[in-house]
């Protein structure tokens, strides 16, 4: 069960992170190409710790895999930033809110060829979380355009895909040096962006007011929200170490923990500091999340007490 409480760990941070993101890409940096670059070069600074932390070369086979898990992660960022930055929140997040535990799932089964079933109280829980991760974000102009779905789609795809394979490389190989390589794989993704894209090279280096205040406090603030975001994301990768081959669909589903923390944390911005962060809450759409929350509230204690 330490999984459990480090995956919803992991989302209440993954949340804080999400509402920087939201800002981020809504206004300072509206490139989902620029933001995965540099989330992909952040997290090489995990090689930063190797004396501390025994990095280590893993073995072809392992490292390998590695390398791959983390280029379909990065694969996985760039198609859900390029939803967020063309699409309305709205359409994006509850598709891959409702593909992605299915797709893992799916990818777990075939990987690992795990027999035994979940019981009866297990899948209500999983029913219940998918469900309440997809209506906590939808609103009455959320209906997925045959586009914005296919993206969801590819990020779920490719989400799901770099679960199941980190999984593999925490089977044979110790957990820092795992993750390290997975990271290398990221940067992979970020530096193919900015070999084959000359928008990218030409945001980073020529944009008109680099120099100036307001971009010192973005990269301030860019570099502090990536810092919750990568301890979140260590959390996740914790729980993905320590998790059963066949829950890892389950991390994906209490991702709708990250959907309620979120609406507490856009709530309080949103009447605290309405400049900063505007957020919708009209009677009828705050009953809906409000309803959903529940849901997800009520799926998270049935698994907490049903699971071993």
């Amino acid at each position: 069960m330490t999984w459990f409480f480090v995956t919803i760990i992991s989302y209440a941070l993954f949340a804080v992170a999400a509402v920087g993101d939201r800002y981020l890409l809504s206004g300072p940096i509206p490139d989902h190409k620029l933001y995965t670059f540099y989330i992909g070069v952040l997290g090489m600074a995990v090689f930063l710790f190797t004396p501390f932390l025994g990095i280590s070369f893993i073995g072809f086979e392992p490292f390998i895999v590695a390398l791959f898990a983390g280029i379909a992660f990065g694969g996985g960022l760039f198609f859900f930033f390029y939803g967020l930055e063309r699409f309305e929140a709205s359409r994006v997040v509850p598709a891959i809110g409702g593909l992605l535990p299915l797709v893992t799932l799916i990818f777990s089964v075939l990987f690992f060829r795990e027999t035994r079933a979940f019981g009866v109280s297990e899948i209500g829980a999983f029913i219940l979380l998918v469900s309440g991760s997809v209506l906590i974000t939808r609103d009455k102009k959320g209906e997925n355009s045959k586009i914005s779905f296919s993206v969801a789609l590819a990020a779920s795809f490719l989400f799901g895909l770099s679960f199941v394979l980190t999984k593999y490389v925490f089977l044979i190989a110790p957990f820092w040096s795992a993750f390290a390589w997975t990271r290398a794989g990221v940067f992979l993704v970020a530096a193919t962006l900015f070999a084959f894209s000359g928008g990218l090279r030409w945001a980073l280096f020529h944009s008109p007011h680099s120099s100036s205040p307001s971009r010192a406090r973005t990269s301030i603030l860019f570099l502090g929200n990536q810092a919750v975001g990568a301890g979140a994301g260590l959390l996740q990768n914790a729980a993905i170490f320590l998790a059963p081959p066949l829950y890892l669909s389950f991390i994906n589903a209490l991702q709708g923990a990250q959907y309620v923390f979120v609406l507490v944390f856009t709530a309080f911005l949103s009447f605290k500091f309405p400049a900063v962060l505007r957020e919708e809450f009209a009677k009828r759409v705050l009953l809906r999340k409000i309803f959903a929350t529940l849901i997800i509230v009520l799926g998270i204690l049935i698994l907490a007490f049903t699971t071993e």
